[in-house]
């Protein structure tokens, strides 16, 4: 069975639902959301009477000169029909024009410091590894190879490669176009 790939809501809608710290990089529900975001006018007022103007995600007690590499703040909420779970940093990147990309990272590793300075379109692994690029590999005959994950902990081999950059440009048009 094919793994179905959960899409954020545009920036519009994120805007309507949220407020963005740019300073602290905190997010907040809006203290009102148009109704339709909500299925039913009694939804929309247990929502405000609970939800509004809170802060976004966990409220654990965090040390704040600690770096956390392991935690990240989620919210859960209905877009399109379906309930999901979306982590606020993806939801920070889209609102401050960021793509919907499945891919946003902290630079200094740290996933509570969801400031914009902090947040980068690329997986951590992008900048590990021997080669430098996300998906390609060296192989001991010289070569490079072009892998790229489907998920679920597997991946599909697109190729081996006589150039490092025939082998990013394989992994940029099966996996980064695509997001």
């Amino acid at each position: 069975m094919e793994m179905k790939s959960m899409e954020y809501p545009p920036a519009d809608f994120l805007c309507e639902a949220f407020v963005y710290n740019k300073k602290t990089g905190r997010l907040f529900w809006r203290k009102t959301r148009p109704d339709y975001h909500f299925a039913s006018a009694t939804s929309a007022k247990a929502w405000h009477t609970r939800t509004a103007g809170k802060e976004v995600g966990c409220s654990c007690d965090f040390k704040p000169n600690e770096t956390y590499s392991h935690i990240l703040r989620t919210t859960c909420f209905k877009y399109a029909g379906e309930q999901a779970n979306y982590y606020c940093h993806k939801i920070i990147w889209i609102m401050n024009g960021g793509k919907r990309t499945a891919l946003v990272s902290h630079k200094n590793g740290n996933t509570l410091d969801n400031r914009m300075e902090n947040l980068s379109p690329e997986h951590r692994s992008v900048r590990s590894g021997k080669s430098g690029v996300y998906g390609v590999s060296a192989l001991p005959n010289g070569k490079w190879a072009a892998k790229v994950g489907e998920g679920k902990g597997k991946q599909k081999h697109h190729g081996t490669f006589d150039t490092i950059d025939d082998a990013a440009a394989v992994v940029k048009r099966e996996y980064w176009d695509k997001l």
